[in-house]
């Protein structure tokens, strides 16, 4: 029904009205008419009032082509249903296009022509095959929907730009549907599975969603089924040209896809999903681009592309196998993703791949790839997830699954799809978050990788392998090759990540700085070190780790890398070691440090030395120390100032111990109980007292970090207790009683601890014997030291029950130290029967003058535990030679039964010409040995000892008493001979006495060599060489003045044994001074006393 104007083939302005089965726009043979024949516009329903019109119905279509601008226009109109109709095409048995020469369909509110114009809740299609519209070949897009005043507008299943599975060329020569100018809540899709909307082979986009210079369209939806770029079926190629979903310019809020339908987008000519700039609040939800349902790969040229937009969120959608990207955000912000498969199909079972990385980010801010559920990403022809550019702040990595897709059975992420570069790579960004990933590596490639990058936290992340999801034990590998890389990173925060079975290093921080690594990070059978920090990295934290069983060093510091610190950590099995630093050396403290160079790892910080430990847990040892305030002017370059100590345990679960520290222990320094020794004296000497017994660990485990965070290698301090007790006397002894018996023993310390505290006891000793210990007080005994002990018993004598036979006494000898099991020895003493004999006094002493006797008692007891006769005897020895000295046993035999006592008497005469001293001048004594002998018991006879003395028996002649005239009050000197007499030298005294009053003024020797002093003299017995025994003795004397001429003086001398006046036999004269005048004549004087008045 062609048009005879140039105006609309059909004009509705009004409600309720119906067009179907008609053809508007072509001639009866299907066929276009001359321009002049052609209509404008096929239908237009215009106006508020032309609501609840009717065009086209189910098996009742009309066939609106060939008309010069639209083939259906409504416009400020509301409420009109576009049901089963063929716009800009023909269809009999086949489709062929008859293009209006503008729009489909459009439904716009125009204020032009009604400034209160609105369309709304108008309806393209149905739910139904029948109510389908079949769009294609038109001059501009298939739908556009347009007008700030067009609100609700359902496209619902229709066929816009394909028609049967076969047929090609229908596309509309624009796009399939676009939105524009502030059309709001515009809805696009199918509510019906077997029948959704499909939008393919246009020359544009397949929906374009844009403002178009107006206003920004709002609250667009593209919900429920919707095929695009697709044929019919949803698996042939009918690509839009210009790409999927279009959303460019400012479209508001835009939400595609939902989680009851489906979204189908591939084959076409450009991205699957662009979303461009001025674009926010999008949301993608459960879409398919690239990887249909049913494994069907139909690759867009681009998969989902987020260019300058913000605010877009895209979730449980797939993504895979498209050309140039799949997923590829750049210069956006806040951006999430969550839920989505990329590089998989849709079932997470088979590998669809992405031609470069799976998900790239450039430049964009305040993105988050993963959240509650995260993303699965693999088998991606570069990174996983590739982050970069300057601008690239704020991203957050979360709850990702990478490099893994399920078995063929079950659900778990577990069978290797890996990307050929890292999992996760950042490059020039900051503020970045990766937390919560599990990361399946490809073996040689990193499972994150960061360069350049400020401010990174890396949390809870499980990379290179994942749990059996057959439900064994033993994890399976799925290694990267580093686990986590960082190059030229500044600040970053490692916590909690799990990293395993990797082919080379777990981390590796290269030229990287503000780095901690801390808070559980599980680093483990890795084919490299554990952590591997180089290049100029400086302020590195390494603590609170588990670093295990990998090839190389648990932690190791190469080329110029500074301030590493690494303490709390449990480390155990690496192959290589502990703690590294490369190409250092161990100072011996004297001469030049061999590291030379402050530039070689941690400064060559050595590690403390001289360890000593006890078996009671106090800890001494030294470090290098230095008071530099600066490490460049640390002297020796090994230094560690300002130093503190860390003492470890090793793993108690290994067969061995490994020296590398497990647990860090807590040490008591100064009372405060600590996770480290913190104070070190100015020598580098420093004290501890551990918790529990140093025995209970393998191995204690130093190492000392300074002040600048610098952390040295390992000290590895084996604990060993080792104290062996070695009899130096046989332990198995007899004793007779009353006597004492020692076992000595040798205490060897052939462990490494010092063993402090020791105490030696004994036990089990029978009853009344004694037991004396050496030493008695507690001691210490360092390693390789000895120490003899000696156990003294002493047995009870005569009667007591614990000595009668047969009896033997079991000692126990004990050496308890604290935190030291007890050494113990059995020492056995049999009790022999024999006679004990016990002398008192032993020795005795007597001086003896010649020709006397002396009786020597001793008493004689018998503390053993037989009666025995004893039998008596006695020798006396006088070295001198002189006569024998008479010796008599007064008691030449007794017995004695146990317990009993006696006394023996021996009498000694000394010979009558015995001399005091030898020729030589020495005391002469004489030796008698009494010898008590138990009858049949010979070698229990006891000796008595007695030593007489010669006494010196005093003699001396005193000759000549004579008379001699004196003169009153004059004095007058007497004459004597002085002979000794006695059997030795002695000291006599000289004794003066005077009838009438004279006085003695000196006795005086008139002999040379003698002189006398205190009125004593001296005499050898004997005249020798050298010997005097005879001195004529100078009496002086001073008459007395009262005494009358003619009156006799008699004078008395004698000699006496010093401090007595008895006068010696012999040694005695008298003298007789007779008092004359001045003439010679005994005159007679009269003394008459003075008188006066």
């Amino acid at each position: 029904m062609p048009a005879r104007n140039r105006g609309s083939g059909i004009y509705i302005s009004s409600s309720g009205n119906t067009v179907r089965n008609c053809s508007i726009g072509l001639t009866l043979d299907g066929s276009v008419p001359p321009d002049t024949l052609r209509n404008r516009n096929g239908i237009v329903i215009s106006g508020s009032a032309a609501g609840n019109n009717q065009i086209g119905a189910a098996n009742q279509p009309n066939t609106i082509a060939g008309n010069t601008v639209n083939g259906i226009v409504i416009s400020n109109a509301s409420d009109n249903r576009i049901q089963g109709n063929r716009i800009g095409v023909l269809f009999t048995t086949a489709t062929v296009v008859r293009p209006n020469g503008g729009f489909g369909v459009q439904i716009l509110s125009d204020t032009t022509i009604d400034p209160n114009g609105r369309a709304e809740r108008n309806l393209i299609g149905g739910t139904e095959n029948s109510e389908r519209n079949i769009i294609g070949g038109n001059g501009l897009s298939g739908v556009l929907i347009s007008g700030s005043r067009t609100l609700t507008t359902t496209i619902a299943s229709n066929l816009i730009g394909v028609n049967l599975e076969a047929e090609t060329g229908l596309g509309n020569n624009g796009d399939g549907v676009r939105i524009e100018d502030g059309a709001q809540a515009t809805r696009i899709g199918s509510t019906n599975q077997t029948q959704p909307l499909v939008i393919g082979g246009n020359s544009g986009a397949g929906i374009r969603i844009h403002a178009n210079g107006g206003a920004a369209p709002s609250n667009t939806t593209i919900d429920g089924y919707v095929v695009v770029g697709l044929s019919r079926s949803g698996i042939n190629a009918r690509p839009n040209t210009q790409g999927g979903i279009y959303l460019t310019e400012s479209a508001g809020t835009t939400t595609i896809g939902s989680s009851a339908t489906t979204l189908r987008i591939g084959w076409n000519g450009g991205p699957g999903i662009w979303i461009g700039p001025g674009i926010s609040d999008v949301t993608i939800t459960n879409a398919f681009v690239g990887a249909l349902p049913g494994g069907i790969l139909a690759a867009n040229n681009g998969g989902v592309a987020i260019n300058g937009a913000t605010n877009v969120t895209m979730t449980a959608s797939t993504v895979a196998a498209n050309t140039a990207y799949d997923l590829q955000i750049a210069n956006a912000s806040n951006v999430s993703l969550d839920g989505n498969l990329i590089g998989l199909h849709a079932d997470g079972r088979s590998v669809a791949g992405s031609v470069t990385a799976g998900i790239s980010v450039t430049n964009s801010t305040n993105v988050t790839i993963g959240n509650t559920t995260g993303n699965v990403i693999a088998a991606a022809n570069g990174p996983g997830i590739d982050i970069s550019g300057s601008s690239s702040v704020s991203i957050t990595v979360r709850a990702n699954i990478l490099g893994l897709r399920r078995d063929t059975t079950g659900d778990a992420y577990s069978v290797a799809a890996a990307h050929a570069g890292p999992a996760i790579r950042i490059t020039d960004a900051a503020q970045i978050s990766v937390a919560g990933n599990v990361i399946g590596g490809n073996g040689s490639a990193a499972g994150i990788e960061l360069t350049n990058v400020q401010s990174a936290t890396l949390t809870q992340n499980q990379i290179g392998w994942i749990n059996d999801p057959g439900g064994g034990t033993t994890p399976l590998a799925r290694p990267a090759g580093v686990g986590i890389a960082l190059t030229n990173v500044t600040t970053a925060t490692l916590s909690g990540n799990l990293l395993r079975l990797n082919t080379d290093d777990g981390v590796r921080l290269t030229d990287s700085s503000a780095v901690i690594i801390d808070n559980a990070n599980a680093i483990e059978e890795n084919g490299g070190d554990g952590v591997q920090v180089g290049g100029n990295s400086r302020n590195v934290r390494i603590t609170g780790n588990r670093i295990r069983a990998n090839t190389g060093y648990a932690v190791l510091v190469t080329d110029t890398a500074q301030r590493v610190g690494i303490t709390q950590n449990q480390m155990a099995a690496n192959s290589a070691g502990g703690i590294h630093l490369a190409n250092t050396t161990l100072y011996s403290g004297t001469g030049a440090d061999p590291d030379q160079s402050l530039n070689r790892p941690n400064h060559s910080i050595d590690p403390p030395f001289d360890i000593q430990v006890s078996q009671d847990g106090i800890i001494t040892g030294r470090v290098f120390t230095s008071t530099a305030e600066r490490e460049e002017d640390l002297v020796p370059v090994s230094a560690c100032a300002g130093c503190t100590i860390q003492v470890y345990s090793p793993n108690p679960d290994l067969p061995s111990a490994d020296g590398q520290g497990w647990q860090q222990l807590q040490v008591v320094v100064n009372g405060n109980t600590r996770a480290d020794i913190n104070q070190v004296s100015a020598s580098g000497v420093f004290n501890a007292q551990m918790l529990d017994a140093p025995a209970t660990y393998r191995q204690l485990i130093f190492a000392a970090t300074d002040q600048f965070g610098n952390t040295s290698p390992f000290h590895i301090f084996t604990p060993t207790v080792d104290l062996r007790l070695i009899p130096l006397d046989p332990v198995q002894q007899s004793a007779a009683p009353g006597s004492s018996i020692s076992y000595r023993l040798q205490l060897e310390n052939h462990g490494t601890l010092q063993i402090n505290r020791i105490r030696l006891s004994t036990s089990g000793t029978l009853s009344g014997w004694t037991v004396a210990t050496d030493p008695a007080e507690r001691f210490s005994l360092p390693p390789g030291g000895t120490r003899q002990i000696t156990i003294t018993l002493t047995l009870p004598t005569g009667t007591h029950p614990s000595i009668q036979v047969p009896i033997t006494d079991t000692t126990t000898l004990s050496l308890t130290a604290p935190a030291m099991s007890a050494i113990t020895q059995t020492l056995r003493t049999e009790v022999q029967a024999l006679p004990v004999l016990a002398a008192s006094p032993l020795t005795g002493a007597a001086t003896v003058l010649p020709s006397d006797s002396y009786i020597y008692r001793h008493q004689i007891t018998n503390n053993g535990n037989v009666t025995v006769p004893i039998d008596i005897s006695a020798t006396t020895a006088d070295l001198v030679g002189l006569d024998t000295y008479n010796t008599t046993v007064l008691t030449p035999s007794v017995t004695l039964a146990p317990g009993a006592s006696t006394e023996i008497a021996v009498r000694i005469t000394v010979p009558t010409g015995a001399q005091t001293t030898t020729p030589s001048g020495n005391p002469v004594r004489a030796t008698t040995v009494i010898t008590a002998t138990p009858r049949g018991f010979g070698s229990q006879a006891i000796t008595m000892t007695d030593t007489t003395t010669v006494g010196l028996r005093y003699a001396a002649e005193l000759r000549s008493s004579y008379e001699q005239d004196v003169r009153a009050g004059r004095e007058v000197v007497f004459l004597h001979t002085l002979r000794n007499t006695s059997n030795g030298r002695a000291t006599f005294q000289l004794n003066f006495a005077a009838s009438r009053g004279s006085t003695l003024i000196a006795f005086e020797s008139a002999t040379s060599g003698v002189t006398i002093s205190g009125n004593r003299v001296t005499l050898d017995n004997i005249a020798d060489s050298g010997k005097i025994n005879q001195i004529v003795l100078r009496v002086r004397v001073q008459i007395s003045e009262l005494i009358l001429p003619g009156s006799r003086e008699t004078l008395r001398i004698w000699v006496s044994i010093p401090d007595t006046t008895e006068p010696l036999s012999g040694a005695e004269v008298q003298d007789v001074a007779v008092v004359r005048d001045s003439s010679g004549v005994l005159v007679p004087a009269i003394w008459v006393p003075l008188v006066m008045n």
